[in-house]
């Protein structure tokens, strides 16, 4: 059995040479307000030849466009910004 890494967010992507590093980290603190962004700690780091990781993307992006279709998800204006939390 293999075990579950977990992750509340994908901080960085790095290129080096033919591989693609994901940087995936965990919230440290939660904010008191909402006006404050969370903390973040880099946990782990995945690391994919790029063929995978295009792969790998274009398994989501199908995800994500069924989740759509379903309702499940709904799909952002072009000039809408995405959420991102800070570190």
């Amino acid at each position: 059995m293999q075990d579950t890494i977990f992750a509340d967010a994908i901080t960085n992507i790095y290129v080096t040479g033919p591989l693609v590093r994901l940087e995936l980290s965990l919230v440290e603190t939660v904010a008191k307000q909402t006006t404050e962004a969370a903390k973040l700690r880099v946990s782990h780091y995945v690391v994919l030849p790029m063929d995978a990781f295009a792969n790998a993307v274009a398994m989501q992006q199908g995800l994500v466009n069924k989740l759509v279709t379903d309702g499940v998800l709904k799909k952002r204006e072009a000039n809408e910004a995405p959420k991102v939390l800070s570190s």
